[in-house]
C-alpha cells in the first residue's frame, strides 16, 4: 500500500494502524490487539478479521530521505543499504 498526502497528513498514523492490523507480529498480543480496534467498522466482518487479521508479514519502508532523482538513482539508494 502505498499513500501519498501533504505533510501533517496522518500518513504515519494511517500506515501504522493498517500495519498493527495485518501485522503478524501481534499473533500473540490478542488482548491488546482487540483493545485497538474493537468498535471499528473493520472488526464487524468476522470472516475477514479471522481470514486476515495479524496474517501478514508487513514490510516497512520509508522513502523520507530519498531525493528526487531518475529511477536509476532509487535503484542505487536501495542497494547501498
Amino acid at each position: 500500500v502505498s499513500i501519498f498526502r501533504p505533510p501533517s497528513f496522518g500518513k504515519s498514523l494511517m500506515q501504522e494502524t493498517i500495519a498493527h492490523f495485518f501485522d503478524i507480529r501481534y499473533q500473540n498480543c490478542k488482548e491488546e490487539w482487540r483493545k485497538l480496534f474493537d468498535g471499528l467498522d473493520v472488526m464487524k466482518s468476522e470472516k475477514f478479521v479471522s481470514e486476515h487479521a495479524r496474517q501478514y508479514v508487513v514490510l516497512r519502508i520509508c522513502l523520507s530521505g530519498m531525493v528526487s532523482s531518475p529511477p536509476t538513482g532509487i535503484t542505487e539508494h536501495f542497494q547501498d543499504k
